[in-house]
């Protein structure tokens, strides 16, 4: 089976400077706040290492997200800002100017598992304390995918897919840069491992084909999206858990993808399934 490569961002520290930029590789900066229901999520552990991932409000105070952003944490904070760094900042108790990220309490479905591939069960929650004030995304209806594939390969599908995720990757991947902070100023070359992801703390959107839904990476699990250069659209690090929409409603939470340079294939898991939409509403 082809290496999976987890599209969240692990962070080793927070408390620096700010690093340019990031989000949906060839995409669309969302400077006009189409979709401020998308927002970028915080998250830490009990060792209080930190990562990000992006999510979608789907009430007021809940957001939708994947569970591998949420498997291991222990708390969460929430910016549906266009550029969300300094709220994260002030979050943590550095002193920006800007109202603190919401605080929430994050929840991974029970089914979470990359081992029972390609049904991982790659999503969570995170419960807020109060609500951001922003637009809600409504959830597809179960089984709305399922029409869309046929014996041979798929109809001319487009969705929609926002994130915060980064523009550029050095090829490392989460394992080789695990120990380094997104929050410092990384200038090529100052220091050995320095991470060069084009990081924005930006919202981007773009707009993909549909490619598969019956491969063995997908077998009505995944959907898989084009993800190339002039197509729309890509997933990257930091996406995760950002919606893949189909007529204006969630479909899927942005996954994996298959190389550290995200070039190649997209990822996202379904939540247009009943177990997986009673369990959301089990637990917003």
């Amino acid at each position: 089976m082809k290496r999976l490569v987890l599209l969240l961002s692990a962070l080793a520290m927070f408390m620096a400077m700010t690093l340019p930029a990031s989000a949906i590789k060839y995409g669309t900066e969302d400077t006009g706040n189409t979709f401020d229901g998308v927002g970028m999520l915080l998250f830490a552990d009990e060792k209080s290492n930190l990562w990000v991932c992006s999510g979608t409000l789907i009430d007021p105070d809940s957001v939708l997200t994947a569970g591998h952003c949420t498997d291991g944490a222990v708390a969460a904070w929430a910016s549906f800002s266009l550029n969300p760094l300094d709220e994260f900042r002030a979050a943590l108790g550095i002193p920006t100017g800007a109202p603190p990220a919401i605080f929430g309490v994050p929840i991974t479905y029970d089914g979470f598992s990359f081992t029972s591939f390609p049904n991982t069960g790659d999503v969570g929650v995170v419960n807020l304390l109060s609500s951001p004030g922003v637009a809600t995304w409504p959830l597809a209806d179960a089984g709305t995918l399922d029409g869309l594939a046929t014996k041979r390969g798929v109809k001319n599908v487009s969705f929609d897919l926002v994130g915060y995720g980064t523009q550029a990757t050095n090829g490392l991947g989460l394992e080789g840069n695990k120990n380094f902070d997104y929050f410092t100023e990384c200038v090529d070359g100052d220091r050995p491992g320095c991470r060069q992801d084009a990081f924005l703390w930006a919202r981007y959107f773009g707009t993909v084909k549909l490619t598969n839904l019956n491969s063995a990476n997908t077998a009505g699990y995944n959907v898989q999206v084009s993800a190339a250069k002039g197509t729309g659209g890509a997933l990257c690090f930091g996406d995760s858990g950002g919606p893949i929409l189909y007529e204006g409603k969630i479909v899927a939470v942005n996954s994996f993808v298959l190389n550290l340079e995200c070039a190649g294939a997209g990822f996202s898991y379904r939540v247009d399934r009943e177990e997986i939409l009673d369990w959301i509403s089990d637990n917003t």
